[in-house]
């Protein structure tokens, strides 16, 4: 188990942190960043599901032979890591709440990012009085009294 917990968290990692810089360049491009989100999730759980495939091929009957060569190394190093690290429940925990962390304040930054734009873009200071900020938003109509 700790060693599907740490494969799966190796693949989600990798994910999280290979889109990360695609990621910085669409904030600051102002793009729409729901599908990127989407793509983001996508392609982290993807991998992760991806790094634990062997697993399943073990689960499945695949002889242990054929699961331990080096062309399983396709499957975001299966092998190698194998005979690296044994028993990574702990570490792959950790990992695994790295990489959702940062994708989870990605998603805190945009959002507070557009929140504080659309505050910036409705409210003005008129430049006759330095009084309190007044409603610009185009959908109001300004009705004198």
């Amino acid at each position: 188990m700790g060693d599907t917990v740490f494969h799966f968290s190796v693949g989600l990692l990798t994910g999280t942190l290979g889109l990360l810089p695609l990621f910085f360049v669409r904030m600051r491009a102002n793009d729409k960043m729901a599908p990127f989100f989407a793509l983001w999730f996508g392609v982290s759980f993807g991998l992760a599901l991806w790094a634990i495939a062997p697993g399943f091929l073990a689960w499945a009957g695949v002889p242990r032979c054929l699961l331990t060569g080096w062309w399983m190394n396709i499957f975001l190093l299966h092998p190698l890591l194998n005979t690296m690290k044994h028993s990574g429940f702990l570490v792959g925990t950790v990992c695994m709440f790295m990489g959702v962390a940062v994708m989870y304040s990605a998603l805190l930054l945009v959002i507070w990012k557009r929140i504080d734009i659309g505050k910036k873009s409705h409210f003005t200071r008129i430049e006759s009085d330095s009084g309190p900020l007044r409603d610009r938003s185009p959908d109001r109509r300004s009705n004198p009294r």
